[in-house]
């Protein structure tokens, strides 16, 4: 009987000993990404999404260094758009601005450009980090008098060489 409690004092110990094992580097893991060594956030892929699906995300980057922020959406309405004016946008650190299309009526089917080239010096920073920002559009379907909105979501590197 004793060689049995023998077995089993080294069985839970062994067990104890790579359970704090385990937790150790947990805690390690754990306080690396808290202090910003390990940013797990760059792993993750670039992406653009609308939401509703009457719109699109086609094409999307942030420039840092001239080019600021480019997003190319394409209309899913099932018609015509227009009054496209300008749309805001804000991300995190507080920063925020305007994108302009390039034009204000996009036929259902097409793809217009969304862009603010005045704020690629607010990302100079970010260069080679990831960065997420949000944006709120208001538009009009063609014969109507309603306002509605879309509002996207942006994560993506952030380009440029400072």
């Amino acid at each position: 009987m004793e060689q049995n409690s023998k077995k089993s004092q080294v069985a839970m110990e062994s067990l104890m000993v790579y359970g704090i094992a385990i937790l150790i580097v947990m805690l390690a893991v754990g306080a690396l990404i808290y202090f910003g060594v390990l940013d797990l956030g760059a792993y993750l892929p670039d992406s653009c999404k609308i939401k509703g699906g009457s719109f699109e995300c086609v094409d999307f980057a942030i420039d840092a260094t001239g080019g600021g922020i480019n997003i190319d959406i394409k209309n899913r309405v099932g018609k015509t758009i227009t009054d496209l004016e300008s749309c805001s946008w804000i991300s995190e650190g507080d920063r925020s601005g305007t994108l302009q299309p390039d034009r204000s009526e996009v036929a259902n089917g097409n793809t217009v450009l969304l862009t603010d080239g005045e704020s690629g010096e607010d990302f100079e920073e970010l260069v080679g980090k990831k960065t997420k920002l949000t944006f709120t559009c208001q538009y009009k379907i063609s014969g109507s008098s309603i306002q509605r909105t879309f509002n996207g979501e942006l994560t993506t590197t952030v380009s440029g060489s400072y």
